[in-house]
């Protein structure tokens, strides 16, 4: 009975692994405007994995799959601690209906946490906002003659 229930347990163990594997570690997402703001939804796994969505106004438009360095990742995992992602308020909203949010979300230590940005946004979240955007377009940028993977679901 107790090597059963101990197997049960690291079935569960694995599983719990398993689904935190498949869930990506940082998320950013560009909302539209009325202009021609660019508008786009990224998610980067651990492993450096990056599904990416472009909608309009960047430089691919469509679902992909690709890469990102693995030191890359780190690095914006340390810049999200370091900037007490953990600690910032969950939204900075605004009264105006035409401006473009900026959604983040990290995972990481066991904590999830999503952050809807739009104004009055403290300077070091703006500043990480930006270079995450910065880093994905080139990123994407640099997939252009080379094969991505495209998704179709």
């Amino acid at each position: 009975m107790l090597m059963l229930a101990l197997v049960f347990a690291a079935g569960a163990c694995r599983s719990q692994k398993d689904t935190e594997a498949r869930l990506p570690v940082l998320t950013i997402e560009k909302t539209p405007c009325f202009g021609r703001c660019p508008t786009y939804k990224a998610s980067v796994y651990e492993d450096g994995t990056v599904f990416y969505e472009g909608r309009q106004f960047v430089a691919k438009e469509g679902t992909y799959e690709f890469q990102a360095p693995a030191e890359q990742v780190k690095q914006w995992l340390q810049e999200a601690k370091q900037l007490g992602y953990f600690q910032l308020e969950d939204e900075y909203p605004t009264k105006a209906t035409d401006l473009p949010s900026t959604i983040t979300s990290v995972r990481l230590d066991g904590k999830t946490k999503q952050i809807t940005a739009v104004e009055n946004v403290p300077p070091a979240l703006r500043a990480f906002q930006t270079k995450l955007h910065e880093s994905m377009m080139q990123l994407i940028e640099e997939q252009e003659g080379k094969p991505a993977t495209e998704r179709h679901d």
